[in-house]
């Protein structure tokens, strides 16, 4: 009988596709992915998608700017073509400025405003 609660199973879960944890747990890839769910853990093809995401946005000029980008844009419930219709730029365009490619604060400004959201700059001394 498998422990799906063990840490090492959940572990395996996340790291290593269905038919690898289950050939190592001694069941069919269908019993794993229905575990999986059941958990709530995504599958490590989800997982690998949101790693190479995330080393994108942490390889853009200001990831973090596009990322905020982003939030304020799902916040006001938009797509990214919604948004960008809204902002007279192209969805691609878009795109590049959620991943962190903008070329000035005022066009950030004008961008934001676009979908009824504000910049905030923060800047911050070094300790």
């Amino acid at each position: 009988m498998i422990d799906w609660t063990d840490p090492r199973v959940i572990a395996q879960l996340g790291m290593r596709p269905d038919r690898e944890v289950a050939h190592a747990l001694g069941c069919s890839p269908q019993i794993v992915h229905r575990h999986r769910n059941a958990l709530g853990i995504a599958s490590h093809r989800t997982l690998r998608r949101i790693m190479r995401e995330d080393q994108a946005r942490a390889a853009a000029p200001h990831p973090g700017i596009g990322h905020q980008l982003k939030i304020a844009r799902v916040t006001a419930g938009l797509t990214q073509e919604q948004a960008a219709d809204l902002a007279g730029v192209t969805r691609q365009r878009w795109g590049q400025l959620e991943a962190g490619n903008i070329d000035s604060l005022r066009r950030l400004q004008s961008l934001v405003a676009a979908i009824g959201a504000e910049v905030q700059v923060l800047i911050t001394a070094p300790e």
